[in-house]
């Protein structure tokens, strides 16, 4: 959670990754731990028996693994669970987004470090791939699908409220500031990135346009789809009629603005009785 609030609100994180002790797969009888003591009897009892198994590992090794292996694998990564897919997902994307800021900051950009941290990204499709149940419809898969293809678009088009240093304290908030952003800036972007965009940009576009059963959906789905959206949005004022269109997948011609107004309202109307549809119904209008 720390890392997500970090990507919805950019807070902070609080958490480091070589804070987190406890080995991979975690027991639950770890959560149940009540002393330092007991969490140090603990510790010295799993090292014994650890030292003759190669099945665990702490979770601060296994980022350094994810990092050090070139072509990444799922078999290097059985300790590590869907949960743990995610944590290291939203691990990198907060990496990312100290780059960005630093960069901000400085007015430097460091090409080095965002590769170290894309090649990875890029590569855990086929680790969770091979850790998620078969359906496509299924609710791990498309949060943890939708996760990493925002964690994608970021790395190719930076946040613009992280980069100008909003800290948000609600949802809503990060809502409004993001519709806010997308309605008053052009998005300055080479052709090549634009291209390795739209794959992820039509993933959202098509999942919002084909779900309309949304009661067990993660609000943060509907929360990425709607910062996906507005990256499609942005392409979509930079087109002529007649050009490809990045909203084309679900029926929205080139540079048609009143069209794609319409399609959003209705898609996250579907999602009216939850916080974030309210949210994002409420901000339409500054499009």
């Amino acid at each position: 959670m720390d890392g997500v609030w970090y990507q919805i609100l950019s807070l902070p994180r609080l958490l480091s990754h070589l804070e987190i002790k406890h080995d991979m797969p975690c027991p639950d009888t770890v959560w149940a731990i009540e002393t330092a003591a007991d969490w140090a009897h603990y510790r010295l009892l799993a090292s014994h028996r650890n030292e003759a198994s190669l099945e665990t590992m702490q979770y601060s090794e296994s980022v350094r693994h994810m990092f050090a292996i070139p072509d990444l694998d799922r078999k290097h990564f059985p300790h590590l669970g869907l949960q743990g897919v995610m944590n290291v997902i939203n691990f990198i994307s907060s990496s990312l987004r100290e780059v960005s800021g630093w960069s901000t900051m400085t007015g430097s950009v460091s090409m080095e470090r965002p590769e170290m941290l894309r090649k990875p990204l890029a590569a855990l499709r086929h680790v969770f791939d091979g850790l998620l149940p078969s359906q496509p419809g299924a609710d791990d898969r498309i949060l943890v699908e939708a996760t990493w293809r925002m964690a994608m678009l970021e790395m190719l088009s930076w946040s613009p409220s992280h980069m100008r240093g909003i800290i948000e304290s609600s949802l809503e908030g990060a809502v409004a500031t993001a519709a806010y952003l997308a309605s008053t800036q052009d998005l300055i972007i080479h052709p090549e990135i634009k291209q390795n965009l739209i794959p992820h940009i039509e993933w959202f576009l098509l999942y919002l346009d084909d779900t309309t059963d949304v009661i067990q959906e993660s609000p943060l789905v509907a929360l990425y789809a709607w910062r996906a959206f507005l990256i499609a949005w942005q392409l979509l004022q930079q087109e002529t009629s007649g050009s490809f269109g990045c909203m084309s997948v679900i029926g929205i011609q080139a540079g048609n603005s009143h069209a794609a107004r319409l399609w959003v309202e209705e898609v996250f109307n579907r999602r009216r009785k939850w916080l974030i549809g309210q949210a994002v119904l409420r901000n339409i209008y500054v499009l």
